[in-house]
C-alpha cells in the first residue's frame, strides 16, 4: 500500500542520514580541521539537504544530531583559526620589536663610530669609518620600512 511504501522510502532516507551524522561524527572526532575535512564537513551539509524527510519527528531527532556535530566542528574550528590569528599577530609585533632593537643597535654603533672618527687621525681610518656609517644607515632605513610594512599588514586586518 501507499504507506506501506512511504514508510519503506522514509526509512531508506533515514538510514542515509545515519549514513551522514556517522561520516560527520568521524571527521568531528579525528579533530584535525584541515581544510580536506572543512570541504567534507560542507559536502555533508549539501548532501543532507538532497536527502527527502524521513518523517517529521525522525528528522527533527537525526538533523539535532546532525547539525551539534556541523555546530561543534566549525566552532572548534573558529576557535582554532582565531587562536592562529592571535599568535600570526604576536608573531609580527615580535618581529617589530625585534627589528626596533636593531635600528637601536645600529644607531648606537653610528653614534661610537662619529665619535671616533673625530679622534683619528689617518684620512684612510676615517673614510672607513665612514663606509661603516653609511652602510648602517641603509641598514636602519630598510629596518624601518619593514616595521612600517608590518604596521600596514596589521592595520589590514
Amino acid at each position: 500500500t501507499y504507506y506501506d511504501e512511504l514508510k519503506k522510502q522514509q526509512a531508506e532516507y533515514a538510514t542515509k542520514k545515519d549514513e551522514l551524522i556517522k561520516k560527520a561524527k568521524e571527521i568531528s572526532e579525528k579533530g584535525e580541521y584541515t581544510r580536506e575535512d572543512t570541504a567534507a564537513m560542507k559536502e555533508l551539509n549539501v548532501l543532507w539537504k538532497e536527502v527527502p524527510t524521513c518523517g517529521r519527528y525522525r528528522d527533527e531527532r537525526l538533523w539535532r544530531k546532525f547539525k551539534g556535530l556541523m555546530d561543534g566542528y566549525f566552532m572548534e574550528l573558529k576557535r582554532i583559526n582565531e587562536e592562529k590569528h592571535e599568535n600570526w599577530k604576536q608573531r609580527m609585533e615580535d618581529a617589530k620589536v625585534r627589528k626596533q632593537e636593531l635600528i637601536n643597535d645600529q644607531e648606537s654603533q653610528i653614534n661610537r663610530l662619529e665619535h671616533l672618527t673625530k679622534e683619528l687621525l689617518g684620512e684612510s681610518a676615517i673614510e672607513e669609518v665612514e663606509a661603516k656609517i653609511e652602510d648602517k644607515k641603509q641598514l636602519i632605513d630598510k629596518l624601518k620600512e619593514e616595521i612600517a610594512d608590518i604596521d600596514n599588514t596589521l592595520k589590514d586586518e
